[in-house]
């Protein structure tokens, strides 16, 4: 049996990889790792937390910001259902 929680964080993922083709311009897979590899820098980190709040309606607190969760599209999607059900 899946989980709700996984089923949520598999539905989040495809809209976070569309933030990254669509906003960022940057071609990623789920997997990719996006800090060690170079690819997200400062300017697009900052876009990246400015396009999570407008689309999922989460906002990353900066004492609370842990690099870890922003690796790799699959761990960014699991941040984002977490957020998301504080906010709810």
């Amino acid at each position: 049996m899946v989980s709700v929680s996984r089923v949520a964080t598999a539905a989040i993922e495809p809209r976070v990889l569309a933030i990254f083709r669509e906003e960022l311009e940057l071609e990623v897979d789920a997997e990719t790792p996006l800090i060690d590899a170079g690819i997200l820098d400062s300017v697009g980190f900052v876009r990246l937390l400015a396009e999570l709040e407008r689309v999922f309606g989460v906002q990353v607190e900066l004492a609370e910001l842990e690099l870890d969760d922003f690796h790799c599209i699959s761990k960014i999607a699991r941040l984002v259902e977490s957020l998301r059900e504080v906010v709810e």
